[in-house]
């Protein structure tokens, strides 16, 4: 079972709140603040399962009916045999927990149906594609792996730092299919139909998503991602999703968590393994699901200075990842990039014999 995303309003360091972060717990916190201003954001962007409000933090009781407002089971948390958290919790209007894992699955289990909820339809898998400030080729993996996956597929390129599958696949950019599937979003309109209304069919099965330039406008209207998303999973088995490299925002990170998989893409050198353990310690409470770590272009100039086996250098690398990351390696391969520059399109159709090719479609099965 997928672990329940979490936010949390805590100040210090709140106990229930390391045992919620804890392996095994069921729990995902995505963020933990004191400051109510960051605890409604977190709630708005992130869209957690569950929010989480300790007592003693009562900076954050003015903003306790805009988070019960939202779609997330809302708690207070302190201890039921104390007078004092008793009366807090009654003047919040919520319910008070201990915080154990136990109990919060309990009451988690016992909410009711929102009234004319529909059953989850959901089918398809959301690949996630990311990785640390300096990765190269996120968005080629991203393009490649909806290309070698089986049947229709989707491709949303949601980086929002450079947006590039258009280019990949020599497609127009606009409109931008992401931001006008997003606004629909808003707008509470968005369904199966008017998804694929926003998408463009640009090689073999693929179905493309556009992105955009406008990292603000993105921002503005990432929060439809997840419905967005879950629109997506109806539509095909697999959508990938291009996260860019770099660290997450909120609602990247939101969505990564959403994923059924994530591939994260490092370089394989020496200060790609340093960017990757910064970027892993900032956003591995995100990285749920199946995770591969791809090392891409293995046998670089800049492997080189790895010693004399660079790969099992970089399986050393990732076993320090924890136990459950997948390993790939990604060839560096000259006649693939070239194949690529001289026309659009991904490598089944530009350069299918090539080793990049091959390492991607191995990459595709494994996440399937």
């Amino acid at each position: 079972m997928r672990p329940v995303p979490t936010v949390i309003a805590a100040s210090g360091s709140a106990a229930f709140a390391e045992t919620l972060r804890r392996p095994g717990s069921g729990f995902l916190v995505l963020r933990q603040t004191a400051d109510p201003v960051e605890l409604v954001s977190a709630a708005t962007v992130l869209r957690p399962a569950l929010v989480l409000v300790e007592v003693d933090c009562p900076e954050v009781a003015g903003v306790v009916g805009e988070l019960s407002q939202s779609a997330a089971l809302v708690l207070a948390v302190g201890s039921p045999a104390a007078a004092t958290h008793r009366d807090a919790a009654q003047s919040w209007g919520l319910p008070l927990t201990d915080g154990s894992p136990p109990e919060l699955a309990r009451l988690l289990s016992s909410r009711p149906a929102a009234v004319g909820a529909a059953a989850p339809s959901a089918r398809g898998r959301v690949v996630a594609v990311c990785g640390p400030a300096g990765s190269p080729g996120v968005s080629c993996v991203a393009g490649n792996l909806a290309a070698e996956l089986p049947g229709e597929s989707i491709l949303v390129d949601a980086d929002p730092g450079a947006a590039a599958q258009a280019f990949i696949f020599g497609a127009r950019a606009e409109p931008a299919g992401l931001l006008a599937a997003l606004a629909r979003s808003r707008a509470g309109v968005i369904d199966r139909d008017s998804w694929l209304s926003c998408l463009t069919p640009v090689a073999g099965e693929v179905l493309l998503a556009t992105g955009t330039a406008d990292g603000a406008a993105l921002a503005e209207f990432a929060d439809g991602l997840a419905a967005v998303a879950d629109a997506s999973r109806r539509c095909a088995a697999a959508t990938v999703l291009d996260c860019g490299s770099g660290d997450l925002p909120e609602w990247g990170a939101r969505a990564v968590a959403d994923a059924e998989a994530v591939v994260v893409v490092a370089s394989p050198t020496a200060l790609g393994i340093h960017r990757l353990s910064r970027w892993w310690s900032v956003h591995r409470p995100v990285l749920s699901g199946s995770v591969v770590l791809a090392w891409n272009r293995v046998g670089g100039s800049g492997s080189s200075a790895l010693g004399p086996d660079p790969v099992a250098r970089l399986r050393e690398a990732s076993a320090l990842a924890g136990a459950g990351v997948g390993f790939a390696v990604l060839s560096e391969d000259d006649d693939a990039a070239a194949a690529m520059n001289r026309r659009p399109g991904p490598l089944v159709d530009v350069a299918p014999d090539c080793e990049l090719r091959s390492g991607l479609r191995d990459l595709a099965a494994r996440l399937l």
